[in-house]
């Protein structure tokens, strides 16, 4: 753990900063990094000493040409089927291991997409994580499609596909506001909404609060259709 937490505390992934966070919890002493790359959409990957360590997903094994034996292979995909993900983790090209995430689905996240299929709404995940991690989410939370597998350019396209379509797209996401600029959203909720305001702690609730101001906003047109205003006597 504290190999992969040296190299992990470059990361800009949230599973990255958790790994770290674990292993600081755990007194682990950790250790400078040269060379990192940050590997959109794959891993990460840096020198720690006179060792090339790697931590990504499969893809990432798939460029390098890493062999995966059966047994991880079947660890891997018994993890997957029940929405963990997963990444591996080696040193000069050689896997050491793999490693589980259980990332746990907020209990109001169904609600939330029911209240939005109620109001016509499509909802699509768009995930880095695996076909099958993303498809058990996708049936937990009961969205109407998924994809799998997103590299930032795939996330992109297929916002692209959706508007070309005719939708107006809203995205909720880590980087909430900038995914108007980087993914060409028409709106982005990001989890910083709960620290600018109290009473929106977390990305759900973010979702919560704008359905609550379009609710309102309905509201006050209905209002002004039948009492419109009137200027002057």
């Amino acid at each position: 753990l504290p190999l992969i937490a040296s190299l992990e505390r470059y990361s800009e992934h949230p599973l990255g900063n958790a790994v770290v966070r674990s292993a600081e919890t755990s007194g682990a002493r950790l250790q400078e990094a040269n060379g990192v790359e940050i590997l959109k959409g794959r891993g990460i990957i840096g020198n720690i000493g006179n060792e090339n360590v790697f931590v990504g997903n499969r893809r990432l094994l798939d460029e390098r040409r890493i062999s995966v034996s059966e047994e991880i292979k079947n660890a891997a995909a018994e993890w997957e089927s029940v929405g963990k993900t997963v990444a591996y983790f080696g040193i000069d090209n050689e896997l050491k291991g793999v490693l589980s995430f259980g990332d746990i689905v907020k209990n109001d996240a169904r609600v939330i997409i029911a209240e939005l299929k109620s109001r016509n709404i499509k909802t699509v995940i768009i995930s880095g994580d695996s076909e099958a991690t993303t498809k058990y989410v996708a049936n937990h939370v009961g969205t109407d499609e998924f994809y799998a597998n997103a590299l930032p350019i795939d996330k992109t396209n297929a916002i692209r596909d959706l508007q070309e379509k005719g939708f107006t797209v809203a995205m909720v996401g880590d980087a909430g506001l900038g995914l108007v600029r980087q993914m060409h959203v028409h709106l982005g909720v990001e989890q910083a909404l709960g620290r600018r305001l109290p009473q929106i702690p977390d990305q759900t609730a973010g979702v919560q609060y704008a359905l609550r101001i379009t609710a309102s906003q309905q509201l006050v047109q209905q209002l002004r259709r039948k009492n419109p205003c009137r200027s002057g006597p």
